[in-house]
Order: structure tokens, then C-alpha cells, then sequence
């Protein structure tokens, strides 16, 4: 196992750095996900593994297809995470192990003290790549440009054109981006968008590492695993139990980058900037600019950053409190070097390094006692990329954003109930409706795949929103997916609940009744849709259907006067 450490606190804590992500199961049309493995794309299974630090899944818009991914050591034994994948217009990336780009997803993490805890120091999170063009970020473009002459870096085809014509950042086959860009990158003015002369764009994939005797390792690669020489670098400096604290990536392109380095307590007290405490009442700066400060460790009083949304009088006064922290700015071409600078400033703890992009945040899961004292033992959020920004809500339980949107750039404590936006305009933390989000069809996909048992998946909110769903007297599932074949049988028939991958649209019903008739009957939210009476041979019917629910009940009556029945049949999904 890849042990890391947890930056935080007044020591460190073992947690486990992801080395697998299992495809657990699939909802849905799995043609809409791919899997990228050194630049070159295959089609994504159940039981598909991602091993590499380049690795990653992409979503295929139209996607209406879900994924469950299992955090894994390299043993295969589950680091206490998962992540559900949803629908969403845009295309989305999930980089292995720790990062997101885009999308709608799902993602839990269970107390540490049951099991180690994967991505427990981070896991990053960024705009989709049209919602960064369309929002402007000129650096971008240039990326895009840089795609079609031949990079791959999203798993696209080698030309950068996805099927349709559209590739995922918005570039026609043409070569024409939406904002009227060149496939070569120049603006008619002859300028690059970003400022930056035209040439080769590449990866950077960064890996930090810490010893237990305040040693520290840091490392990039294009290609290969960084990780390796960061190890390396640790234990040459004398490093004990040397372990992995962050990975990740950013391109040569980008033209602004933050890295944070999230050092032990009180490690660099001439590093900026310092950590603001916070009052009863937030400045006037504050509250115009939805974010507070980080409070002191002797002020338990913490603010809501939001003025629309009640303060948070956190019995926790340690849990926004942070390691010390020094951040740098620069480029794609610059932050390695910079970053390298930074930590040359002799440390007295370890630090681990944390790259973003300026619109990116960080989720990290908020400590054992902060969750248990909210009355949960589990945490569970929804992330989104939205048109107008980057949106999480917090189902259960607990987390700290981090963000360079952050005026002082520290963490902010969002508990279940809120959400968390972060826009152009700034970040602010609201509520919204709890208790239709835990019985949404997303959650109701999550729960029948907790429903699995060979998933070993437990989620205490499908238990308490009763969205599991029980197996038959005998132990066999009384519930199938859309798109596979759910039941054959005979006289005895089947009753079953079928899950569906959205809560509208049109079920398609393709049956098989042979020469013996048999009876269909199809219901949704307590009310039939459908009922073939009895009827033989094969056909395929469309049934409209609408609501709150992605569930329908599906009851097959088989010939009561022929013994010998046989039928089968398959519901699509929308």
C-alpha cells in the first residue's frame, strides 16, 4: 500500500493514497464512457481499472450513463471512498487518482477511523473545459489550439474532433472555437489570447512526498510517474516512512496557477498569507465579498461566508484551522521552478504541495469529530459545474473547500444542508433542499447499486431515506438495471424493480413471449403504465413516463393454464 500523510493538525495522520479505481458498476449506455490509458481511448467495462497517474475516465456527451468507482490500494482493498458519475451536457474528465474536471458527480468517504481514507488530503476540482471557454480563460484556447495539432491530453481523437464534429471544448471541425479563435491559436489581432508565444504544450504531473522526520520530496514528470523521483528525493534527504502527500497535474499553457504549500503548524511564520480570525461579525470587506477568513484556534464563532445563509456556530474551533500555509503564483512554464524556490525555505515540518487552477477548489473531508458532532458517520457530497460556476452540496456530514477564490485563501467549513458556489463573482455558502437531493434519482441510482451486494458498498443515507432495495425470501435480487436483460422464467413469473438511469422520457420494452401467452404490467409511482394482457411472441413497446422517481415496477405473469411458459424480456433506459 501507497501510504501518505494528512497535512493537518498538530501531527501527521496516515491515510492512503489511492493506486486503483475500480469501475464497480455501470447505469446506463457504457459506449457514453471512455477510459484514456497513454493518450490512446477504449471503451469502458465493469471491473476496468485505473492504475496510472495519466489515467483517466471521460464522460461522451449526450451523457445519461453513471458510474460507481471504487478507491483501491494496490491490494484492491477499498480506501473507505467512492464516486458516482452522473449526467451532465458537457463532457467530463475523472483523472486518476484525485482530480475532476467537470460534471456531476456523487462522492463519499466513510469516518476514518474505520478505514483509511482515500484522497483524504484533496481532492481537486475544476470547471469543465467548455465552461472555462465560454467563461473566458484565455489560456485555454490556446490548449484547444494546441490539441488539434495532435495532442490528446482528454482522450479525444488525435485531430481533437470528438464524433459529432464538436469537440468538448468547443471546436468545430472547421477549427473555428466559438469565441472566433483559430485552430493555430492567434486572435485576428495576431496575438495569442493568453499572452504567450506559440509552442509545444505539454503535461505536468507533480507529485509531493513526507517523512515522518520532516523531510520532504517534490517532483514532476511529462510522462512516466512522478512519484518515483519524489520518493526518491525524500529518502536521500533521510527521510523515514517517506510517503506520497499529493498528486497531480496542470499544462505548460495555462497562464495563472496557485500552489499552496500546506505546511506543519506555525512552519514558516515570515511565509503569507497569514490566517484572519474571525468574529462575530464579518468586515464589511468580508460580507461585500461572500468569503471570511480563517478563525483562530481561541475563536470557536465561525461565520457563514454568505449573507443570505445562517452563521455556523461550530462547536470545532480546531476544524478550520490550518497547517501554515505559502502560496505562489505563476504560469504553466514557471510555477515548477517557483515551487521548487518556496521549498528550498528550510521547513520545520513537512509540507505538501497543492496546484489550482484560479477557478478550481479543493474538498477535503472534515475530521471524525466534526461529522459524529453533526449527528452523521458518513460524508457525502454532490459536486457540479454549472454555466456559472463550480457548485458542491454537502448531503452528510462535513467538508473544507479550499480555493484561491478564498480572500485569504483558507479553508471554509461547509456542513450538511449548505452548498458551496464558487463563481466569478466570488464563493458563497447557502442552503438548499436537503431532503429532495437524498431522494433524487441520483441518490436512488447510488443506492441500488448499495443494494449490490458484491458492491460491499454502505451508505447510511439510503438506509435512512429507505431507498435500498431488499432482497427476494430466497436472497435473490428483487431488482435489475435498464439496458440489460433484467428476468426469464416460466409459469411462476417475476416481480422486480427496475432502476432507471432518469425520472422521464421513454421505457423501451423489447419481450419475448414465445407461442404461449404471457401477461407484462408496468408501474410507476403507484400508478400502471402499461398492461399487454396476455400476449405471445416478441415485440418492442414505448411507454412515456414522468415524475420524481427513476424506479418502475415491472410484474410478469406467466400462462396460468401452461406449465410449460418460457419468456424473457429487456427495459432500456431512456
Amino acid at each position: 500500500m501507497l501510504t501518505s500523510f494528512t497535512v493537518g493538525g498538530n501531527s501527521p495522520s496516515h491515510t492512503a493514497t489511492p493506486e486503483q479505481i475500480n469501475v464497480n458498476d455501470v447505469l446506463g449506455n457504457s459506449s457514453e464512457l471512455l477510459i484514456r490509458r497513454s493518450g490512446r481511448r477504449e471503451s469502458l467495462q465493469i471491473g476496468s481499472l485505473l492504475q496510472r497517474i495519466q489515467d483517466a475516465i471521460i464522460t461522451v456527451p449526450p451523457n445519461n450513463t453513471r458510474a460507481l468507482l471504487r478507491f483501491l490500494d494496490s491490494d484492491g482493498v477499498d480506501l473507505n471512498m467512492y464516486m458516482q458519475t452522473n449526467p451532465h451536457p458537457e463532457a467530463a474528465i475523472y483523472y486518476f487518482p484525485c482530480q475532476i474536471e467537470g460534471g456531476d458527480e456523487l462522492i463519499g468517504w466513510g469516518l476514518a477511523r474505520d478505514a483509511e481514507r482515500g484522497c483524504e488530503t484533496g481532492l481537486r476540482v475544476s470547471r469543465g473545459q467548455r465552461n472555462r471557454v465560454q467563461a473566458g480563460q484565455a489560456s485555454l484556447i490556446l490548449w484547444t489550439a494546441q490539441v488539434l495539432k495532435g495532442l490528446s491530453p482528454d482522450g479525444i481523437a488525435p485531430d481533437g474532433i470528438a464524433p459529432d464534429g464538436i469537440a468538448p471544448d468547443g471546436i468545430t471541425q472547421g477549427g473555428i472555437t466559438q469565441g472566433g479563435i483559430t485552430q493555430g491559436g492567434i486572435a485576428p489581432d495576431g496575438i495569442a489570447p493568453d499572452g504567450i508565444a506559440q509552442g509545444a504544450v505539454r503535461p505536468v504531473f507533480y507529485c509531493s512526498t513526507a517523512g515522518t522526520n520532516d523531510t520532504i520530496g517534490f517532483a514532476t514528470a511529462a510522462s512516466g510517474n512522478p512519484c518515483t523521483r519524489a520518493l526518491q528525493q525524500c529518502q536521500d534527504s533521510g527521510g523515514v516512512d517517506c510517503a506520497v502527500v499529493t498528486m497531480g497535474s496542470w499544462w505548460t499553457s495555462e497562464a495563472s496557477l496557485y500552489a499552496s504549500l500546506d505546511c506543519g503548524e506555525d512552519v514558516r511564520p515570515e511565509a503569507s498569507p497569514p490566517p484572519v480570525p474571525v468574529t462575530e461579525a464579518t468586515t464589511e470587506a468580508e460580507s461585500a465579498g461572500g468569503v471570511v477568513g480563517n478563525p483562530s484556534a481561541d475563536d470557536p464563532a465561525v461565520d457563514s461566508p454568505s449573507g443570505n445563509s445562517p452563521s455556523i456556530n461550530s462547536p470545532f474551533p480546531d476544524t478550520l484551522a490550518l497547517p501554515f500555509s505559502n502560496w505562489v503564483e505563476g504560469t504553466g512554464q514557471t510555477l515548477e521552478a517557483q515551487i521548487e524556490t518556496a521549498l528550498q525555505q528550510p521547513p520545520t515540518s513537512f509540507c505538501g504541495v497543492q496546484v489550482y487552477r484560479p477557478d478550481d477548489f479543493v474538498i477535503i473531508p472534515a475530521p471524525d469529530d466534526v461529522v459524529l458532532g453533526l449527528g452523521d458517520d458518513e460524508t457525502l457530497v454532490q459536486v457540479r459545474d454549472t454555466p456559472d460556476g463550480l457548485q458542491v452540496d454537502v448531503l452528510k456530514g462535513a467538508i473544507n473547500v479550499r480555493s484561491p477564490y478564498n480572500t485569504e485563501r483558507d479553508r471554509q467549513l461547509v456542513t450538511a444542508g449548505q452548498r458551496y458556489d464558487q463563481a466569478s463573482t466570488g464563493n458563497t455558502i447557502t442552503t438548499f433542499d436537503q431532503d429532495a437531493a437524498l431522494t433524487s434519482v441520483d441518490m436512488e441510482v447510488l443506492c441500488t447499486f448499495a443494494s449490490t451486494p458484491s458492491n460491499s458498498l454502505n451508505i447510511s443515507a439510503c438506509a435512512e431515506q429507505n431507498l435500498l432495495i431488499p432482497p427476494n425470501p430466497d436472497g435473490s435480487p428483487s431488482y435489475a438495471y435498464c439496458n440489460r436483460e433484467q428476468a426469464s422464467g416460466g409459469q411462476a413469473g417475476d416481480q422486480r424493480i427496475l432502476q432507471m438511469s432518469t425520472s422521464s422520457g421513454e421505457i423501451r420494452l423489447e419481450y419475448e413471449a414465445f407461442d404461449v401467452p404471457d401477461r407484462f404490467q408496468i408501474f410507476y409511482e403507484g400508478r400502471e403504465i402499461l398492461d399487454t394482457g396476455l400476449i405471445s411472441y416478441s415485440d418492442t413497446l414505448v411507454i412515456p413516463f414522468s415524475g420524481r422517481s427513476g424506479r418502475v415496477g415491472v410484474s410478469v405473469t406467466g400462462n396460468p393454464n401452461i406449465p410449460t411458459t418460457q419468456w424473457n424480456y429487456t427495459l432500456y433506459c431512456p
